[in-house]
């Protein structure tokens, strides 16, 4: 399965039925889809807004008295730059969810790499080092390694 951007582009296969999956599929993707979408119609909304400010303060200028040009001009003008700061605000929102969103990717991918080498490293011991190792570092949860990797957790004995 395919995970599909909003932006256009993919993030590559996404295990159907891990942990990353499941995360991905349950929580993270629906919010950003909607946090996009959102705020992608407010920077419409926003440049609308300012588009309709720029051709009223010309409007005024052309049509009205000069009276009411001095006073609403700059009032217009003033919306103009509070309109820039809404939208470079939601804008840099939009490109910090954008990258989250790759590195939220990023680190599933590394992490879902990490153990994948730790099991097979895990598997290509023989029963002697392992139970070296358990002595060696006995902090280790090395039960929940052995339910990760599918070994069972074997007693040595010395000949």
């Amino acid at each position: 399965m395919s995970v599909e951007r909003p932006g256009g582009g993919s993030e590559g296969p996404v295990a159907e039925g891990g942990p990353a999956g499941e995360d991905r599929e349950a929580g993270g993707g629906m919010e950003m889809e909607r946090f996009y979408r959102s705020t992608r119609w407010r920077v419409f909304a926003i440049v609308t807004l300012a588009a309709a400010g720029i051709v009223g303060a010309g409007a005024l200028l052309l049509l009205a008295s000069l009276e009411w040009a001095l006073v609403l001009v700059p009032l217009l003008l003033a919306m103009e730059f509070g309109c820039g700061f809404l939208l470079a605000g939601r804008l840099l929102a939009l490109a910090l969810a954008r990258h989250h969103d790759r590195l939220r990717g990023e680190l599933l991918a590394q992490q879902e790499q990490t153990r994948r080498a730790l099991v097979d490293r895990w598997r290509s011991l023989d029963a002697e080092q392992r139970e070296g190792l358990r002595r060696r570092f006995p902090d280790v949860d090395w039960g929940a390694i052995d339910d990760l990797a599918g070994t069972a957790a074997e007693a040595v004995t010395k000949h």
